[in-house]
């Protein structure tokens, strides 16, 4: 059973989507404001966080800020009764999983939170490395070491990591990149993003296996 963090100010939408969740049979535990949502997630562990945008003393851009300094790979969907075009590219360059609004049908909403649920690298081995870069990562818990040291990357980062590990020796162009990490939200984005999720990768793991192929993409070789 999967467990879930709401939070929303409006008691009348938590009510409703808590109700909701539950008869799909999804375990809810749900919070009014932010920091009491932080409390939660803090004692509890939550396979996602859902948030309102548009709250009261810390809206729900900084509330996912503040769970990604506890846990960057944390998965989280916003949802909101903006139309703002800006407010969802904001959302999407904080790399929210998934941007939703409220008016969507109970029916696409359920699909959008199993999708977001099972949102996963894990294929059919459980760890991918780079001996010569000393980079190991386990694909079950999502954590990525470095020379037996952990290194937390975000969510963005860990998928582009173990797209690069998983495609060796193969130039991968920055259009694929963005088609395969950022999905249905490719087009919000230009391909200047990958150069710098890669120059943070590169940064956060000493990396000297990763080649920019200049004019197309990257290649990871080895």
């Amino acid at each position: 059973m999967h467990k879930i963090l709401f939070v929303d100010d409006n008691q009348h939408y938590l009510s409703f989507l808590k109700e909701a969740l539950s008869l799909e049979g999804y375990q809810i535990k749900t919070a009014t404001h932010a920091m009491a949502g932080i409390e939660l997630f803090k004692k509890e562990t939550f396979d996602l966080v859902i948030s309102d945008l548009k709250m009261d003393v810390v809206d729900g851009i900084s509330f996912l800020h503040l769970l990604r300094k506890i846990n960057e790979n944390t998965k989280v969907i916003i949802l909101t009764s903006s139309e703002s075009e800006e407010d969802e590219i904001k959302g999407l360059e904080s790399n929210v999983n998934a941007y939703i609004q409220k008016d969507t049908s109970i029916k696409i909403l359920l699909k959008r939170i199993e999708h977001t649920l099972n949102q996963t690298w894990v294929g059919e081995t459980h760890s991918l490395s780079s001996k010569n870069d000393c980079i190991r990562i386990d694909t079950n818990a999502r954590r990525v070491f470095k020379d037996e040291q952990e290194v937390l990357l975000t969510f963005k980062e860990y998928e582009m990591l173990v797209l690069f590990l998983k495609n060796r020796n193969i130039v991968l162009p920055r259009e694929q990149i963005i088609a395969t990490v950022w999905g249905e939200y490719k087009d919000f984005f230009d391909t200047r993003i990958v150069d710098t999720h890669v120059k943070k990768i590169r940064a956060k793991l000493r990396i000297s296996r990763l080649y920019t192929v200049r004019g197309i993409g990257y290649e990871w070789v080895e």
